[in-house]
């Protein structure tokens, strides 16, 4: 019985440990629901102590103008019991006054922009420049402050090579797999207008012929190229080649393509456009090749992502105010 016993009250004190650790977990767990349900609105207030050298006070909407950036998350409210703040309780803001206030009062002037009259990059010293752009990578917003040109390509995977004015591309040689470099552009294509989307698609050798895979177009979401050195996309982002069809068997994709386009032809314009919940490609205006496309991007703005396989083969973007508007035929 004394055995007995002793085993009880050991089982009884375990018990009566888990049901304080318990506790402790339930009061954590409850304190982060009442942070994260603590509603901050966005006219809110933001007193800032810039660098210990400047106090600012700005609204908390300016601060998150940019909605999905480490600057909105930063001033979002979610982590404002986390922040680093000074004795008067004023978030604290590890830069200086010349470094951070310019975008400060850029940001006051895109909350009332003019779309027909955008906002002007700030004015920053040029011995502050290098540290500013600095400051906006790090807080996720270099791209709003100088948008990148649209209609031009950026490297996605692979030995592509873009042209000096980033309008055309091309790959210096041929490997036994298809698509083995990438490019993205800028462009965005907007769901709610449906805009179109063209380039050229030429070749160097005349005597070479058209294959299937001489090149890919896919989509990814506008956002998750803002920052294109974390931007992770491969092959199965492509949706249509010349068969209209990706994932092949490689006898297929290197078929001839001489019934269809013959090898004396020399080049052709390619017209994307992302229509419902298909992606559209239209050759010359008149071939129509179409593939339905992921739920996770059919109602977002889109960039266009092209693939090369062979180093005869070059994309190229219209001259930059030559661009053509296009409407593809609806789908459905």
């Amino acid at each position: 019985l004394r055995k007995e016993w002793s085993v009880l009250l050991s089982e009884r004190e375990l018990l009566s440990q888990e049901r304080a650790d318990l506790l402790v977990k339930e009061e954590s767990i409850e304190r982060e629901k009442h942070i994260m349900s603590d509603e901050r609105g966005p006219n809110d207030v933001l007193d800032l102590n810039i660098g210990g050298q400047l106090i600012c006070a700005v609204k908390r909407s300016t601060m998150c103008l940019e909605e999905h950036s480490a600057l909105a998350s930063f001033f979002s409210g979610r982590w404002d019991q986390s922040l680093d703040r000074d004795a008067a309780g004023r978030i604290l803001v590890d830069f200086s006054p010349d470094i951070f206030m310019p975008l400060v009062n850029f940001l006051r002037q895109k909350r009332i922009e003019d779309p027909s009259a955008p906002v002007e990059p700030p004015d920053v010293a040029p011995e502050n420049l290098a540290s500013f752009k600095r400051m906006l990578t790090y807080y996720g917003i270099l791209d709003t402050v100088w948008p990148r040109p649209e209609g031009r390509w950026e490297a996605a995977w692979g030995q592509i090579e873009i042209g000096d004015d980033a309008r055309v591309l091309t790959v210096n040689a041929q490997l036994d797999a298809s698509y083995h470099a990438a490019a993205f552009n800028v462009l965005r294509l907007d769901r709610q207008t449906l805009p179109t989307w063209s380039f050229i698609v030429s070749k160097t050798r005349p005597d070479a012929p058209w294959y299937f895979d001489s090149f890919a177009v896919g989509l990814v979401r506008a956002g998750d190229q803002n920052r294109p050195l974390q931007w992770k996309s491969t092959e199965a982002d492509l949706l249509l080649n010349l068969s209209g069809k990706i994932f092949q068997d490689a006898s297929i994709l290197s078929t001839d393509l001489q019934g269809t386009m013959p090898a004396e032809k020399r080049s052709f314009e390619v017209v994307i456009q992302q229509d419902k919940d298909r992606i559209v490609m239209m050759l010359d205006g008149h071939r129509r090749l179409t593939s339905r496309i992921s739920s996770d991007i059919s109602g977002c703005a889109c960039c266009i992502l092209v693939a090369v396989t062979y180093p005869w083969i070059q994309i190229h973007l219209p001259p930059e105010g030559q661009e053509k508007q296009h409407r593809v035929p609806s789908t459905r």
